[in-house]
């Protein structure tokens, strides 16, 4: 059963922690030395800012154009805030050695030696974007904590101050980069809830590694929002967490009527430690719950087991307790490699008492879902519940201790509109596709859905009989069926079942788009 989260309580903790923020903003202001400041080329300057300078005041003191450059090695502690500066020009703040750091390279921990290192010393962000911040670039930074503190966020982006939360679009922070960056807890028994809070507008997180975000009584991120309006650029990240590794939505927008939108979540590498299993409290990999227009293409994500939750990849899923202009809509799910989770891809339609909050334009295409039913987990590959609208799953490959291969459920009236499942390639497991209930193949499908459309699947180990016509049911995929499924390569090689889907395509995934999609992945961060 999901956890609830007392969501007053948890307000009241986050302002708890601005006075903290606060004072150690004063007390960055009061470090002993001044940095420097050169004249750069082009007009703007460059301030230098070596180990003991006051950081602070070095942020402050930084004009639209300039370049905050701190020492590669040195250690600054505090709780640094990006003030609100006149302009459109970019402030960068970099280390003396950034440029050691290849752009679109992601970094990695052996790269902290060429990073300078920003530490919070205590529950607030080591950086705060403030309401109204604007054009700030991170760029080959170390943050982290400098003890074992029970700290909120390392980078806060967006959502308020001490004034209370921001409550209109405007206020938004925005034109604000995370690049090269490595974050990480301080080690591996110290709790850090988020790595970045993503409530902001116009923000990108790039070539960056985010590790050890986790904690046992408390849901984590490695990035997540829920008060900013995007876009958001999320791509070549490793992203590590225990709890939910990315996270729109989840709790309640002050913004009225805000929905994050344009998000592109690309070339990330999602992963759970598989050590972390009975240790820190564990949700899934990916949770949409207030999201509008967004790209997920091209990552890898792994490892899912029961805990909190019971071990979903993926979810897509509304709830009306986060207001009434809740949506996932339009979102792409395409050519993205989903391994070693308990189930699959879980799309939660609408809350059962309100029909404008919807699951609705999802498209989950090209997808290899792979070792689905791992640790111990119940096999369910996709799940669909409460009346989800115009959701496509079409030319995917399953593997593994499949359970179920489709799900189906719905509260009273609210069945699925327009569903789709086309070309798609698995084998039936126990249950096949299946209504809560007991319904079975055809029958499940009228049961929970309109105008619905399943054709140009293999199903292995399918009876005909139960299921609609214009599909494939061998009793089973034997060793010629594939090319090389020992090693991972799910193919289609037997020629009775090439060119056999509706589009005259290969069933299942598209392995070679997904290869150049993932071609950034070698098997590792």
């Amino acid at each position: 059963m999901k956890r609830r989260v007392n969501r007053k309580a948890a307000a009241l903790l986050a302002l708890a922690a601005l006075p903290v923020l606060y004072l150690g903003y004063a007390f960055a202001q009061r470090q002993a030395s001044r940095p420097r400041r050169a004249a750069a080329p082009s007009g703007a300057q460059t301030i230098t800012v070596k180990a003991g300078d006051n950081l602070q005041r070095a942020l402050d003191a930084a004009r639209p154009g300039d370049e905050v450059v701190l020492e590669a090695g040195a250690a600054f502690v505090g709780n640094f805030v990006l003030p609100v500066k006149p302009g459109e020009s970019f402030v960068t703040v970099r280390s003396s050695r950034a440029g050691e750091l290849a752009a679109g390279r992601r970094v990695t921990p052996a790269d902290a030696a060429r990073m300078a290192r920003v530490a919070t010393p205590n529950s607030g962000p080591a950086f705060l974007a403030p309401p109204n911040s604007h054009h700030w670039r991170l760029v080959g930074l170390e943050v982290t904590q400098s003890g074992r503190f029970n700290t909120f966020d390392l980078i806060q982006l967006g959502d308020g101050d001490a004034r209370g939360p921001q409550d209109t679009a405007a206020e938004a922070p925005r034109q604000l980069t995370i690049d090269r960056c490595y974050l990480h807890a301080f080690d591996d028994s110290t709790t850090l809830k988020r790595g970045v809070a993503l409530n902001s507008a116009q923000t990108e997180v790039t070539n960056s590694y985010i590790s050890g975000v986790k904690a046992k009584d408390q849901e984590t991120h490695a990035l997540g929002g829920w008060n900013g309006p995007g876009p958001f650029t999320i791509e070549n990240n490793y992203l590590e967490a225990a709890g939910v590794n990315i996270m729109f939505g989840g709790a309640t927008a002050a913004i009225p009527d805000l929905v994050p939108s344009d998000i592109t979540i690309k070339n990330n590498y999602i992963y759970k430690p598989p050590a972390w299993k009975g240790v820190w409290q564990a949700k899934n990999l990916l949770e949409l719950k207030s999201a509008r227009r967004v790209t997920i293409t091209g990552n890898v994500l792994e490892n899912s087991w029961p805990d909190s939750q019971t071990g979903w990849g993926v979810i897509f899923n509304v709830l009306g307790e986060y207001g009434p202009a809740s949506a996932v809509e339009d979102v792409e799910f395409t050519r993205n490699v989903l391994r070693h989770t308990a189930n699959g891809v879980n799309l939660r339609g609408m809350e059962p008492t309100d029909a404008a909050v919807r699951v609705r334009r999802v498209r989950v295409a090209d997808n290899l879902v792979d070792d689905v039913g791992a640790y111990g987990g119940e096999g369910k590959v996709f799940q669909l519940l409460n009346g989800t609208e115009n959701v496509r799953i079409e030319h995917n490959t399953v593997a593994g201790r499949v359970a179920s291969l489709l799900l189906l459920d719905a509260v009273g009236a609210f069945r699925h509109e327009g569903f789709a499942f086309v070309n798609n390639l698995g084998p039936h497991g126990t249950y096949g596709v299946f209504a809560n209930g007991g319904a079975q193949g055809t029958a499940a499908l009228e049961q929970f859905c309109r105008r619905w459309e399943f054709a140009g699947n293999v199903v292995a180990g399918a009876d005909a009989n139960r299921y609609p016509a214009r599909n494939l049911y061998p009793p089973a995929f034997g060793p010629e069926f594939f090319a090389d499924a020992a090693r991972g390569n799910y193919r289609v090689r037997d020629p009775r079942f090439k060119g056999r889907g509706t589009d005259g395509r290969d069933p299942g995934c598209d392995f070679d788009g997904l290869e150049a999609a993932t071609a950034w992945f070698g098997g590792g961060a």
